[in-house]
């Protein structure tokens, strides 16, 4: 009997938020991993990272975490697709209306998704 591959397991998850931690630390913000992973240990779908503004009174820079998160994700698999589905890289950015100011998917080389919501620093 063969052995069933998820998309992603809670301790592959866990590298990616320790990998980007520190980075994102440097802008005031940090990451939170919620989502099936967290749920059932393995995710057949997708990992959602939460990308929140620690609040030290300092101006949070979403898009310098949009640029790093790109980054990280084209270094790290060779190849990123990055559909926005929200905020100003979309198009459709209404700054009363949501929680986030960006809501992303990131697709991998090895067709792997991970969903990212970065959260407003004006709450």
């Amino acid at each position: 009997m063969s052995e069933t591959k998820h998309q992603w397991e809670l301790d592959e998850a866990l590298q990616v938020v320790r990998d980007l931690q520190p980075l994102v630390r440097d802008l005031d913000y940090h990451i939170a991993l919620g989502g099936g992973v967290i749920n059932k240990g393995y995710s057949d779908k997708d990992i959602d990272l939460y990308v929140l503004p620690v609040f030290k009174g300092n101006t949070h820079d979403d898009i310098k975490v949009m640029a790093l998160l790109s980054d990280y994700f084209s270094k790290k698999s060779g190849y990123v697709n990055v559909r926005p589905l929200f905020g100003s890289s979309a198009g459709n950015e209404d700054e009363g209306e949501h929680l986030y100011s960006h809501q992303s998917k990131f697709v991998m080389a090895d067709t792997r998704r991970i969903d990212v919501f970065v959260g407003r620093g004006n709450l």
